[in-house]
């Protein structure tokens, strides 16, 4: 999910975008792109447009030839958002990652932030799952929160995050991202720097930070089910969450829906909070877990 998602707040594939790829790959001369743009078409779950209003572009569904991607990401650079999974399978491994220019007012206070996936949304925005679909804050986001008297600190508009991703063998990528800028010149957060080693259907995840006195900096990821914590790691359904620095790393649960259930209608925020200016927290599929624990 990226920004605002005002009609619906789970994000889904539409008519819309539908519509796009099949006017792409009618108007270009490129036999490349028109065989990837027909492999898209017969991946998506909408083989026809759905609404009534959209069904004359359904005349533009004519047959090709059809080639799958062999890229295992896309990072664009104009807009600061990388997109990476471990294969091309029904069962990939999927993460996305933003780090790049916060200048839209329907844009989220998200740069830092990062998402999972497998058959289903392992971490995500706690946006998908509130009614109205356009909370903006960090505090709704997978990043590192900064507070100050009692305060989540905002990211400011109109500045520029960066990130340098190097690919690795067989679908392995480090990202390295300054988020420095995303809270402006002179504020309390002198850097933040968030490191990731997408591997092996796992996610490291480093962030070193110094901040001005009185500021804390809370490591946070949104999940859709209750976690069970022990110790320093935390389940959430095939999800294993694992805080390995800082040594006294103490984790705790928000259920959302007890903030306002009217627009938090459900979801979990886990909270990571602990000394030092750094925190290492890996990220990687369990396994399916039984109720008593035991896998």
């Amino acid at each position: 999910p990226i920004g605002d998602q005002a009609r619906v707040s789970n994000p889904e594939i539409y008519d819309y975008q539908r519509r796009l790829v099949l006017e792409a790959r009618a108007l270009t001369n490129n036999a490349a792109a028109k065989a990837r743009a027909s492999w898209w078409l017969g991946q998506i779950p909408l083989s026809q447009m759905q609404s009534g209003f959209n069904f004359r572009h359904d005349l533009l569904s004519l047959p090709g030839t059809s080639t799958a991607p062999t890229a295992l990401y896309y990072h664009s650079t104009g807009t600061g958002h990388l997109f990476a999974r471990s294969d091309w399978s029904t069962d990939a491994f999927w993460m996305a990652f933003v780090a790049g220019r916060y200048d839209q007012s329907h844009a989220h206070q998200d740069q830092g932030a990062f998402t999972l996936n497998d058959h289903g949304w392992l971490a995500v925005t706690e946006i998908v799952w509130t009614h109205s679909g356009i909370q903006q804050g960090p505090e709704v986001h997978n990043v590192l929160r900064f507070v100050q008297a009692g305060a989540t600190l905002p990211q400011q508009q109109d500045s520029t995050s960066t990130m340098i991703v190097t690919q690795g063998a067989n679908g392995a990528l480090a990202v390295d991202a300054d988020l420095t800028p995303a809270y402006g010149v002179g504020a309390p957060i002198q850097n933040w720097r968030r490191q990731l080693a997408f591997a092996n259907r796992a996610v490291l995840v480093t962030d070193d930070f110094a901040v001005s006195p009185g500021v804390s900096a809370i490591w946070q990821v949104n999940v859709p089910t209750a976690p069970v914590i022990v110790g320093p790691s935390a389940r959430v359904g095939n999800l294993l969450i694992e805080v390995l620095q800082p040594a006294d790393a103490v984790l705790s649960v928000l259920d959302w829906s007890s903030i306002d259930p009217d627009e938090f209608r459900s979801g979990y925020k886990i909270e990571v909070q602990g000394s030092g200016n750094r925190y290492v927290v890996r990220l990687s599929e369990s396994g399916a877990i039984f109720a008593n624990g035991f896998e």
